[in-house]
């Protein structure tokens, strides 16, 4: 069958979970997992396998605010 998930779907659309990574959102985004980081405001360390759940209740940003920043050009 036809593949689907947030990966196909346009970047307007892509579905952001609190158990995605900073790799699959890099992924999504099409996007270095730096240049992720660099938008969220996370520091360089952060590990590309941390679920944006947990960078959330750290650094208090919300799913909302993920998508707008991450949907910026730059």
């Amino acid at each position: 069958g036809e593949p689907h998930g947030p990966a196909v779907m346009g970047k307007g659309h892509a579905t952001i979970r609190g158990s995605m990574t900073v790799a699959d959102v890099a992924k999504i985004y099409g996007i270095p997992a730096g240049e992720v980081k660099r938008r969220l405001r996370l520091p360089a360390h952060t590990e590309e396998a941390e679920t944006l759940g947990r960078l959330r209740k750290i650094y208090g940003f919300t799913i909302q605010q993920v998508r707008e920043r991450l949907e910026q050009s730059r």
